[in-house]
């Protein structure tokens, strides 16, 4: 692919089979000229007119953003990459290097925030949060900015938006919801629960992607009958079916999503794993 117009050094028009993109790389447009060839490794990101976001959102998040801001935002997405794996929507690396460079700017002035959910993306998201203590290392090596782990917290929920492909009003949503779903288990159980246990982790991944599902309007098909296997886990364990039942009257509050009894069952079998390892 050649250059067809030149954004800023991180950012350039081309064209991809004669239709345009966008193509985002680490010094992509430095030192350059329209005509040029772009070597393919210097590609970090395409963005085709298909895509997520419009050309215009990208020109206007990644047009005016610093190249030491860029880099940052590089960096942290790979050990995103590095830590988590998986995949993640593409537009993470807009929304995170948008909110890292704002991020720095407010720094400057001294407008910082706390994060209203700091404890829940520590105890729901520890990955992510990891991810988030990388980059504001990072920020102070390369900066000699010293955020505290309110902004950590921050960078997670952005990780997190795209590692679960949900925009980020619904995360939060979810997010309230998940930790409310806690609460609820550990008071109809009357038992505090083991945050670092490994069913409750598990247990945790499954309420998120099921909520992601939910907010994306998708169903549970797993070829099992409904009413058989509702059935069965409702007679195996009355009491954590009973408990997932209340459950699913939040998430219907909530999400405006009736849970079906699949879905029931499968909670069940989590809140009842997660609830006997703990007792032990």
């Amino acid at each position: 692919m050649k250059i067809r117009k030149i954004i800023n050094n991180n950012v350039v028009y081309s064209e991809e089979l004669g239709e345009p993109v966008i193509l985002i790389g680490r010094g992509i447009g430095f030192a350059k000229k329209v005509g040029d060839n772009i070597p393919e490794g210097a590609i970090d990101q395409v963005f085709r007119a298909n895509s997520q976001v419009n050309f215009s959102s990208i020109i206007n998040q990644l047009g005016s953003i610093p190249d030491k801001h860029y880099a940052i935002g590089r960096e942290v997405i790979t050990e995103a990459h590095r830590l988590i794996g998986g995949k993640f929507n593409p537009t993470l690396f807009l929304t995170l290097t948008d909110h890292i460079s704002f991020a720095i700017e407010r720094y400057d002035k001294m407008q910082l925030f706390s994060n209203p959910i700091l404890w829940e993306i520590k105890q729901y998201y520890p990955q992510e949060f990891e991810v988030g203590k990388f980059a504001v290392e990072l920020i102070k090596t390369n900066l000699g900015i010293q955020f505290d782990e309110n902004e950590a917290g921050f960078i997670a929920m952005h990780i997190a938006s795209a590692r679960y492909d949900s925009e980020f009003p619904d995360f939060l949503k979810s997010t309230t919801l998940l930790d409310q779903i806690i609460e609820h288990i550990q008071s109809f159980f009357n038992c505090r629960i083991d945050n670092d246990a490994f069913h409750f982790q598990r247990f945790v991944v499954h309420i998120r992607f099921l909520m992601s599902r939910i907010m994306k309007g998708g169903q549970w098909d797993d070829g099992i009958p409904e009413d058989e296997y509702g059935k069965m886990i409702s007679e195996l364990y009355p009491r954590e079916y009973l408990c997932s039942q209340e459950i699913a009257k939040m998430v219907q509050s909530q999400l405006g999503h009736r849970m079906t009894d699949t879905e029931l069952g499968y909670m069940t079998v989590h809140i009842r794993n997660m609830i006997l390892k703990n007792k032990r």
